[in-house]
């Protein structure tokens, strides 16, 4: 066997070479003669493979090269090959000595100064003393590792890769680890800067070995992680008041252990001072109705929260806790000024207070935009006062309308709804407004136009009730309309055309409607008002009413119709629509008014037949049910 894989890979080597080689090769056969699996109860499969399409799925880096040595090992599925191309992969270079079988890597490693211990590590290659396999360290947990493998085909019938899960204490944990390049070192990290509230400690990173580390940032307050805090600066603030600050750096690189180191701690942190460098006013005129504005001065350091107190007279005013402050008639007469109290979290509350202002003197009241009237003015259309805009707000208002500018009795409301009264005259309203500490003032709105007649509103259309058959009556009915009162005039049209006499309620339609569509106008009056006018939809085109016989002829498993249909003084078209049940049979045309049609095949039973008539441009659709029984 030994010299038929020596054969199967014809290098042209020398003697010591072909030596090596052979050694090379009774070590695989060893590793994989005498691999011992694991129990299955103490694996979790991530993924596997046999074929290179498998492997493909679970790692391609390796399932190109799965068919290639590595380190002189075996190729194809064998553990040592697998973590030979893996560690090469993380830029472990072949050691001098060759490895051998999976037996002889621990002994082997240490000759050669590689750190075997019992401690798991990503990048490790993890082993059991006295057992012939090898795999290769994913990922580290509590309690648990994810590793990788290949296996050679004398276990497993075709060879196979795995990445599976196992957990510590199980026969599947590995014993003992090979650390070929797999773990960071570095020098303490450092912290630096003012341990004081307002003041940024920088962090150092110190040396890391090897080189190509990726660092992340971590600050900690007491030792425990400050949320967000992962820049090389920190910013101390009032949450850092009388505690201990310290970075953590963490360092990690592909195929190594990520590990992280953390400074000492700060001092703790001291307290900040806030400094007021101009002192508060109030800002604004001292009048009854203006608005004065505590500007807080300027204080140091920034984002500070002030919090404001008027006062009237040097005694605080309730419920004035505001940078503004609108002045009331309680203010008359007095002087005012602004407390403004300085607060930030971890310093301590500065308070400062503003100069009086001058004695407060007298408002006046001003109506910046005119009242108006909204509303269009006619008969029974309301109207409303816009009362205009008012200064100060809070004003209480009184309304009077005017007509021809001579006021209408009682009209105090802020809405009006014209009569016949005020037909043909303007309209417009005063609107007197007061306010406590103010004098009262009036403005008067501009005249509208004249009023105009009213509108009558419909709000259910007139409309038509009956069929459009030759023969039947119409009806009319007028819809519902306002105000109350309203009388009504009708008139009928026979294809948009009026027709003679035709002004009641009521219609019958005769041979002259025939082919024309019906509809009647509806026309409302009331005094003081425009008259209004609305026609109904047109009924569909008048038609006669035709009569529709059906004469059968049961056989056996058979039957033959024969449709015939009449109108008064015409011959009627179309077509009849033959159903069985609810299933179409048949559609025949009309010729001379008849149609028949033969049905076979049927089952014997009772048949209830349909027939309907589509009607035609003269002739209204009928339809006619008629019961067979079949032998």
């Amino acid at each position: 066997m030994l010299q038929k894989l020596i054969t199967r890979y014809r290098y042209p080597v020398n003697r010591i070479w072909a030596r090596c080689l052979a050694s090379a090769l009774a070590a695989a056969v060893m590793v994989l003669t005498g691999f011992v699996t694991v129990p299955a109860s103490a694996q979790t499969l991530i993924c596997s493979g046999v074929t290179k399409a498998e492997v493909q799925k679970c790692d391609p880096a390796y399932a190109a090269a799965l068919s290639l040595p590595h380190w002189r090992m075996f190729a194809g599925h064998n553990c040592v090959n697998y973590v030979a191309w893996r560690l090469g992969v993380n830029g472990v270079r072949e050691p001098r000595i060759l490895m051998g079988s999976a037996g002889d890597w621990a002994a082997n490693a240490k000759k050669i100064g590689v750190i075997v211990d019992r401690k798991p590590t990503v990048g490790a290659i993890g082993g059991w003393a006295g057992k012939n396999h090898l795999v290769y360290v994913e990922e580290v947990g509590p309690g648990y590792l994810i590793t990788s493998e290949d296996n050679y085909p004398g276990y497993y019938r075709k060879g196979i890769y795995r990445k599976i899960k196992v957990t510590t204490g199980q026969s599947a944990y590995p014993t003992q680890f090979l650390h070929f390049k797999d773990q960071l070192t570095s020098a303490a990290p450092k912290a630096s800067g003012t341990t004081k509230v307002g003041s940024t400690l920088t962090a150092a990173a110190g040396a890391w070995e090897p080189s190509g580390v990726t660092l992340k940032y971590q600050w900690l307050r007491n030792g425990t992680v400050i949320p967000a805090a992962t820049a090389t600066k920190y910013a101390l603030s009032a949450a850092d008041l009388a505690r201990n600050i310290s970075v953590r750096v963490t360092g990690s690189k592909t195929g190594l252990k990520t590990l992280a180191a953390t400074s000492a701690k700060t001092p703790a942190i001291a307290l900040g001072t806030l400094i007021n460098r101009a002192a508060p006013r109030a800002d604004g005129t001292a009048k009854v109705g203006s608005t004065l504005t505590a500007l807080p001065g300027t204080w140091a350091p920034t984002a500070i929260t002030y919090a404001y107190q008027w006062l009237r007279g040097g005694v605080a005013i309730p419920g004035a806790a505001k940078s503004t402050y609108v002045l009331t008639a309680a203010d008359l007469g007095t002087r005012t000024s602004a407390k403004v109290t300085g607060t930030k979290a971890g310093y301590r509350t500065l308070t400062k207070t503003s100069a009086q202002s001058a004695v407060v003197a007298l408002g006046t009241m001003v109506n910046s935009v005119a009242p108006t009237v909204s509303g269009t003015p006619k008969v029974a259309s309301k109207l409303t006062a816009m009362p205009g805009t008012w200064v100060p707000s809070g004003v209480t208002l009184r309304y009077q309308w005017l007509t021809g500018g001579a006021v209408v009795a009682g009209a105090t409301a802020r809405t009006f709804v014209p009569t016949t009264a005020q037909l043909a005259k303007t309209m417009a309203v005063r609107v007197t407004a007061t306010k406590t500490g103010y004098q009262p003032l009036a403005k008067t709105s501009a005249q509208t136009v004249t009023v105009a007649r009213g509108t009558l509103s419909n709000t259910k259309a007139p409309r038509l009730s009956g069929s459009a058959l030759v023969g039947s009556t119409l009806r009319a009915t007028s819809g519902t309309w306002a105000p109350a009162g309203v009388a009504f005039t009708y008139q009928w049209f026979r294809g948009g055309k009026a027709v003679a006499g035709g002004s009641r309620t009521t219609y019958k339609l005769t041979t002259a409607d025939r082919g024309k569509a019906i509809a009647v106008r509806v026309t409302g009056k009331k005094a003081g008002y425009t008259s209004r006018a609305m026609t109904t939809k047109s009924t569909a085109v008048v038609r006669l009413t035709p009569s529709v016989t059906v004469s059968a002829k049961p056989g056996t498993a058979k039957v033959a119709f024969v449709i015939t249909v009449k109108a008064s003084r015409v011959t009627p078209s179309g077509k009849v629509t033959i159903k069985d049940g609810t299933t179409v049979i048949k559609t025949l045309t009309l010729s001379k008014g008849k149609a028949s049609s033969t049905f076979t095949k049927l089952k014997k039973g009772n048949h209830a037949y349909s027939f309907s008539y589509a009607g035609d441009a003269k002739v209204a659709p009928k339809y006619v049910t008629k019961k067979v029984r079949i032998s």
